[in-house]
């Protein structure tokens, strides 16, 4: 036997006796690994007496959850292990609530770590100052029943929900993320993501709408906004009931795009092998040209100006009433 196979052979051993051993270890553990890592959940409740307008999350993998109070307290409600702590205190009129991690270097060479943490951020009044929140994995969750000057919200793999209102700005990105808002206004909003998809419902945004995404799918329903823009490279877009008072700027690679009774003064479309098609509520001059796909819209010599191009994909455009 040549050396190749002997180390080969040895591998093998190895692994199948790690194996053993591992199930041998989750098999007296109830097959916890929080158990095996001696993982401790437990509840910390941190009560916020002092004033304070802004609001500064930064946390990791902990779930986030804002809500509204019903005992008229401010407070922080943590639920953390034995390797996982939080922090609630106000610092020059701001709230700051931080995750520290307590694990040891030598606890990361072998770790499955499934233990679960979350803060519920329980908040009295109607209105605050700026939002910042920056995540990690962890989902963001905000109710409705909010008024912020502004929100800027920031996450990698978890998910974001944002269903209370803002004055001026919303930022919100991620990476492999969902991102949602419904019931909202704003002066502007810009949702971008990569591979997750983006949905908004019934929001009011005065100025700049945004949305991009890579991968993921923008689906828009009952919006108003000043200008609209919508880029998703090989996700569809789905636009319904979805008003620009100026101007409608969509684009996409592979997706198609379809609207449903959208309208804007100018709008143009550019698409490379997605189909377009849909209706707007109102009349377009409408310059559309599909390199070898179909086109089928009205040919009318009044109304908003429209331009929509596609490489291989169709073009079916109606205007509704007619």
């Amino acid at each position: 036997m040549n050396k190749t196979k002997v180390w080969v052979l040895i591998a093998i051993v190895l692994i199948v006796t790690g194996g053993a051993g591992l199930t041998a270890v989750l098999a007296v553990n109830d097959w916890s690994f929080n158990k095996v890592n001696k993982i401790k959940e437990e509840e910390k409740e941190v009560v916020i007496e002092d004033d304070f307008s802004d609001i500064s999350i930064d946390l990791d993998t902990t779930e986030l959850f804002i809500v509204k109070s019903k005992e008229n307290v401010c407070k922080v409600v943590f639920l953390e292990n034995n390797r996982t702590k939080h922090s609630a205190l106000v610092n020059n009129g701001t709230l700051e609530i931080k995750v520290e991690d307590k694990t040891k270097w030598y606890e990361n060479i072998i770790n499955f770590d499934f233990g679960n943490t979350n803060a519920i951020v329980y908040l009295p009044e109607d209105e605050y100052g700026k939002l910042l929140i920056k995540e990690d994995t962890g989902d963001v969750k905000i109710e409705e029943g909010f008024v912020f000057e502004s929100a800027d919200i920031s996450n990698d793999t978890g998910d974001i929900s944002i269903d209370s209102d803002v004055k001026n700005d919303v930022t919100i990105k991620c990476s492999t993320g969902n991102i949602k808002a419904e019931g909202i206004s704003a002066k502007t909003l810009n949702a971008k993501n990569s591979t997750g998809s983006i949905e908004l419902n019934s929001v009011e945004i005065e100025s700049e709408l945004s949305c991009k995404t890579s991968t993921g799918k923008i689906v828009c329903k009952d919006v108003n906004c000043g200008e609209f823009a919508a880029d998703a490279s090989t996700g569809k877009c789905e636009l319904e009931n979805v008003i620009a008072k100026n101007t409608m700027n969509l684009k996409d690679g592979t997706g198609n795009i379809r609207l449903k009774g959208c309208d804007a003064n100018e709008v143009y479309i550019k698409n490379d092998t997605g189909s377009v098609t849909g209706s707007f509520l109102t009349d377009k001059i409408i310059f559309a040209k599909s390199s070898t796909g179909s086109v089928d819209v009205p040919a009318l010599t009044s109304g908003g100006r429209c331009e929509i191009t596609t490489d291989t994909g169709d073009i079916e455009i109606e205007i509704a009433g007619r």
